[in-house]
């Protein structure tokens, strides 16, 4: 079963998820490869940047979700911002229409109600 999900810009194909690895198809279901293995955790959200040149994604793993990255073709699979240690828990991110920012939520635990929306 899959776990995440996401269209490219242009509709023609689909980036999802099985446990860690990494799948692109075309729209139709048709020449599925395999893009890149990623570490241990899970997927809570991922998404095709606008030009559709990166993907971006949301790794929960040890009671904490950060985001990471890389480019289309599987290469370049980086976690982003590593040093900023203020939030624990990063999710629901998407990029703005023109591909300049990236938005995404950010709390300090599961059980916290602070935090707020960050750009970047």
């Amino acid at each position: 079963m899959a776990g995440a999900a996401s269209w490219s810009a242009d509709k023609q194909r689909i980036l999802y998820n099985k446990g860690s690895d990494f799948f692109s198809t075309d729209n139709d279901g048709t020449d599925t490869r395999t893009i890149v293995t990623i570490p241990t955790g899970g997927i809570t959200t991922m998404c095709w940047s606008p030009d559709g040149a990166r993907v971006r994604f949301s790794l929960f793993k040890d009671w904490t979700n950060v985001f990471w990255e890389f480019r289309a073709d599987g290469s370049n699979l980086h976690r982003l911002h590593p040093e900023w240690i203020k939030q624990g828990l990063e999710s629901s991110g998407a990029w703005t229409p023109d591909g300049r920012y990236f938005l995404f939520t950010a709390i300090t635990s599961v059980f916290s109600t602070d935090g707020g929306l960050y750009a970047m």
